[in-house]
Order: C-alpha cells, then sequence, then structure tokens
C-alpha cells in the first residue's frame, strides 16, 4: 500500500487510566501491535500522532523520542513521530498535527484512532480495489459494516491539504463535520466483512473483553 497510516493516540485516556497506546497486549505495547499489523497488511509509512501523555510514551517507548531527529524503522515499518501541541481542541488538532509531518501527501492516508484495533488486510483491500476503480473520483473512503462507518477513513491529498487550513478551535473542526460537508459523490463508502472496522475501547473492562477474546 501507498497511502501511509496516520495512528492518533493524543487523547488523555481518561476513562481507561493510562495511554491507550501502552497497553499491553499478551507482552507487547499496543502501538507496537498496530504498527505492526498494518505492516503485515501492506503498509510501508506511518505517523504517530502524540499529545497528552507524550512522556509516558517516550518512556515506555524510547525509539519514538528518537525517530523526532528522522523516520524510525519499526515492526519493518518507517515510522514517524509527531506532537499535537494543542491536544485540548481534539482529535482533529492531532489529525492535523499528523498531516504536518507526513513525508508525502500524494497518495492520500489512513486515519486510524489507536483504541480502534488495525482491520483485517481485506479491508484495506477492498479500499485499495474500491479507489482503483473510482479512478481519482473520491475525496474520503470510509469502511462500512452492517450499514454503519467506521475506521480507518482514507482521505486524499486535497482534503489532508484542506484540513490543516481549519482552525482547531473552530467549530469545523472535526473529521465527521468536514466529511458532511463534501459532495456526496465525493464520499465512497466501502462495504467490508470486518465488524472490528466498527469497534473501539475506551474503558478497562472494554479493553479485557477484548484481550480475552483475541
Amino acid at each position: 500500500m501507498s497511502a501511509p497510516l496516520l495512528l492518533v493516540a493524543g487523547g488523555e485516556s481518561s476513562r481507561m487510566g493510562e495511554p491507550k497506546g501502552l497497553l499491553d497486549f499478551h507482552g507487547e505495547p499496543w502501538m507496537e501491535v498496530q504498527l505492526r499489523k498494518f505492516r503485515e497488511c501492506g503498509g510501508q509509512d506511518a505517523v504517530v500522532v502524540l499529545g497528552y501523555r507524550a512522556a509516558e510514551y517516550f518512556k515506555r517507548l524510547p525509539w519514538l523520542q528518537g525517530a523526532f531527529k528522522g523516520t524510525e524503522q519499526i515492526q519493518g515499518l518507517l515510522v514517524k513521530p509527531a506532537l499535537n501541541e494543542v491536544p485540548k481542541h481534539g482529535p482533529f488538532s492531532s489529525i492535523q498535527a499528523g498531516i504536518r509531518a507526513l513525508l508525502d501527501r500524494r497518495d492520500g492516508a489512513y486515519i486510524l484512532p489507536v483504541d480502534v484495533p488495525m482491520p483485517s488486510p481485506e479491508v484495506f483491500h477492498a479500499l485499495e480495489a474500491a479507489r482503483s476503480r473510482a479512478a481519482g473520483s473520491v475525496d474520503v473512503q470510509i469502511p462500512t459494516h452492517a450499514d454503519r462507518g467506521g475506521h480507518p477513513v482514507w482521505l486524499s491529498e486535497e482534503i489532508l491539504d484542506h484540513i490543516l487550513t481549519v482552525r482547531p478551535s473552530s467549530r469545523l473542526a472535526r473529521l465527521d463535520r468536514q466529511i458532511s460537508l463534501l459532495p456526496p459523490e465525493r464520499v465512497q463508502r466501502v462495504v467490508v466483512d470486518d465488524p472490528g472496522v466498527l469497534f473501539n475501547f475506551n474503558t478497562p473492562e472494554q479493553y479485557r473483553d477484548y484481550l480475552l477474546s483475541h
């Protein structure tokens, strides 16, 4: 896959009680699991966006701080970190920080919150195939299951550039709001078989249930 990943991990994780990207997944930090699985899906590049609790990430994953000098190869993936200086403005401001850190926007990017498990390779294959058939006529792709939209969301270079023009404190500074403002024909909803595109975890109980089933 030529489109990079923006893995957004800038939130407070207040309900979880600890940074979600540092949760233990069978002996491996969750963030590294996410990156490994993206590589297994065919990904080549990723930007990890930190914000609140960045110091805890740097302490547990020292390669992240070192990678600010350039890219770092982790799990076979070229990874570049980004720091959201204004995390109080929420996930949209983290997406903006990640876009600024992208080495190349020409193929767009996939947006995935850290608390949404990486989907199966088939999801990415479906998105890539649908985008290829569309031949440049879409700016946004949303995987859907059971008539509900999920993640990762793919954004074109044009939309990535536009997002950078939105004030992070604006009422329009929401990804769903920006998508709703686009002409419907520019938004492609791709039906997938993986129900995991709809799942995320916010509490220790939700993560414990996920851990027991995977």
